[in-house]
């Protein structure tokens, strides 16, 4: 309600940022997401322990022709994760509650940062271990472009900053690995399978073309996650399912979509 500041698309006027950089009125209208550079400057200093390397290949990590790498955007989302839930830090409105919730937030920072390396090497291992099972399957199957497809967007530039890589990736590199078994035993049944899928899947990746940030475009970010669960529907059954997916929501959920 402050006339003093103007909001235009979710952000902040720059000389409005600069003018009262020390408050704390981060927030993204669209999303409810903090600004990447106050939650940076959390507690005016770096983690206390420094990242390591992951094992294999930190390459994957690193944004095509960007100056922020895996480093900056994990750091990012530990103080996210410090800072508490979505709803919580969307409460977070005033530099008094800033404050605290720093102090809370330095408590546990570290101690998450390294849980969220130790998730980030292991979503490279999966990724990895789905490369290779790839390879037993004719390079003609509909499916192993689906995959190579999935797997791309999954590790696109900037996926640190979507708060889905470290709570729903999971499912999907388990709901990939089944299907790759699957694949293994019969391609062609897959390719049937997808049918179904791949009308939304064309329509979505040319849409997040024009949409890099996901998270700013909602309706968009939500159609992704509503795909990856029907993607699971429709190739590993056996992954609990969070959300109702099927081809007629898909539908429904598209012709109200705008981005």
């Amino acid at each position: 309600g402050d006339r003093r500041f103007r909001v235009r698309a979710g952000q902040f006027q720059p000389r409005i940022v600069q003018e009262f950089r020390k408050r704390l009125f981060v927030f993204d209208g669209m999303t409810k997401r903090f600004s990447k550079r106050r939650l940076r400057t959390l507690s005016g200093k770096h983690f206390p322990a420094p990242f390591k390397e992951p094992r294999r290949n930190p390459g994957r990590f690193k944004p095509d022709g960007a100056a922020r790498n895996w480093r900056d955007d994990l750091l990012a989302a530990a103080i996210r994760h410090a800072l508490g839930s979505p709803e919580e830090r969307w409460r977070i409105r005033a530099e008094g509650a800033f404050r605290a919730a720093r102090e809370a937030a330095r408590l546990h920072v570290s101690r998450i940062a390294d849980e969220l390396l130790a998730r980030l090497i292991e979503w490279d291992e999966r990724a990895e271990k789905i490369e290779q099972l790839v390879k037993r399957v004719p390079g003609s199957a509909y499916g192993v472009g689906d995959l190579k497809r999935q797997t791309a967007f999954l590790f696109r530039s900037g996926f640190l900053r979507h708060d889905a890589w470290s709570g729903e990736y999971a499912r999907y590199w388990r709901g990939m690995e089944l299907r790759l078994q699957r694949m293994i035993a019969d391609a062609r049944r897959d390719a049937a399978k997808g049918e179904e899928l791949e009308p939304f899947l064309e329509r979505f990746y040319l849409a997040a073309e024009s949409r890099p940030e996901l998270q700013l475009s909602p309706m968009l970010n939500d159609f992704w996650l509503l795909l990856e669960e029907a993607r699971l529907r429709v190739y590993a059954p056996e992954v609990r399912l969070k959300m109702k997916c099927s081809a007629a929501v898909l539908e429904e959920r598209w012709a109200k979509l705008r981005y």
